[in-house]
């Protein structure tokens, strides 16, 4: 449901000083040869998924792609996977007109890992394997954080990719529309930010904030307790944002990439503390947005009223899941925006896995409905979020140092 994390040294600060190797420039150099199938489609938009699972998830394909293909989706969908697929998931994916990448992974060139080779390890869940191995293009870099350059890198190497882009977790999204950025505007001209992030559910009765140990206890990994609550206080009590989840036109997400990656550089500078599992991914987005670093074009998606539904918070409080207090549906059993229509795109599903995973589940259900008219909902709830908006993100030179 969110993930965490902070700066260098101790505060936030511009990269003053190149990398070793530019992340686009290295990444375009070999992305070429992650290449396995290219299709070629009409549309100008793209969804970007991770999908480097090692063993056969043709099920998890459907979920992802089919609702989105048979809603009428004419853009790209591009995802990164293992290198040996299945006859049939090649079969079906082909058929879906995705673009796949393959993810090599590869021994992790970090200091506390030399001699550990782990690109070959059975791991006992998938949320330690993609903080536990390395990909071939960036081989300091677990696939947890590789993940936003690969997918900046593969957009690039698109033939036609010029609309909107997401960026997105692949086991737990699926798509309730054929027209999911629709409601942003034109990408080449978009009418106010060219970067958009993902609010969680921050309304009664259970909001969702960085108060939550996960945004916060990256920071006191690798600060220490007092330093890591110096830097979460400015933001500790406003939305979190999902890093599962992010919409830009090509000069967002690459703007996007690019910060994420050179403050990714930055953390592993400081040692094994401050990479992942130890810090994670979604923190350093939340800490990196409200410390204004993705800059004045980015801004971020209240819950319910944007192209992203993450229904995760909405569905779950502590050890409680699959929550009826919050999130509304229509007569099909699709979930809904605040204007009644249905969501374009729904993440998180897997915690409400009573009340709406098991239309996504059944998936060969879902295609029927999809096209339907919806019919409801069949609640009257609101939910539009409490208090008020949080304030605009701090210019890089206001940020917080100790």
């Amino acid at each position: 449901m969110l993930r965490s994390l902070v700066g260098s040294e101790m505060c936030i600060r511009d990269s003053s000083n190149p990398h070793p190797a530019n992340p686009s420039a290295k990444a375009r150099a070999g992305v070429g040869s992650g290449l396995l199938h290219r299709s070629e489609v009409a549309g100008k938009d793209a969804i970007v998924g991770f999908a480097a699972y090692d063993r056969n998830i043709l099920h998890n394909f459907k979920t992802f792609v089919w609702p989105l293909r048979t809603a009428g989706y004419d853009g790209h969908i591009i995802i990164g996977t293992r290198r040996n697929l299945d006859p049939d998931e090649v079969e079906f994916l082909k058929e879906m007109k995705v673009t796949m990448y393959a993810i090599d992974l590869v021994p992790c060139d970090l200091p506390w890992m030399k001699g550990k080779d782990t690109s070959n390890k059975k791991f006992g869940h998938e949320s330690e394997r993609i903080r536990g191995v390395c990909v071939q293009q960036y081989p300091r870099l677990k696939m947890e954080w590789a993940r936003f350059q690969l997918g900046a890198d593969w957009i690039m190497d698109c033939h036609g990719c010029a609309g909107w882009n997401l960026l997105t977790d692949f086991r737990d999204t699926t798509y309730q529309t054929g027209n999911p950025f629709g409601m942003l505007g034109d990408a080449s001209n978009p009418p106010s930010k060219n970067l958009w992030l993902v609010e969680e559910w921050y309304g009664e009765p259970h909001p969702m904030t960085n108060d939550h140990w996960f945004s916060w206890s990256s920071m006191h990994n690798c600060y220490g307790r007092e330093q890591g609550d110096k830097i979460v206080a400015p933001y500790r009590k406003l939305p979190v944002l999902c890093s599962g989840t992010v919409i830009g036109n090509g000069v967002g997400i690459q703007r996007y990439a690019t910060v994420m990656t050179n403050h990714f550089y930055d953390l592993i500078e400081l040692g094994e503390k401050c990479v992942t599992p130890s810090v994670v991914d979604q923190a350093v987005q939340i800490q990196l947005y409200y410390h204004g670093k993705f800059g004045p074009e980015t801004g971020t998606l209240k819950y319910g009223e944007g192209p992203v539904l993450t229904i995760g918070g909405a569905c779950a409080q502590g050890n409680e899941h699959s929550l009826n207090d919050v999130i509304v549906k229509d007569d099909q059993g699709f979930v809904l925006n605040n204007d009644g229509k249905r969501a374009p795109i729904v993440h998180q599903f897997d915690r409400c896995h009573e009340n709406y995973a098991p239309l996504v589940m059944n998936v060969d259900t879902m295609v029927k409905l999809v096209n339907q008219p919806s019919t409801g909902p069949n609640t009257q709830k609101t939910h539009h979020r409490t208090g008020t908006d949080p304030p605009a993100p701090a210019a890089a030179g206001q940020l917080w140092s100790p």
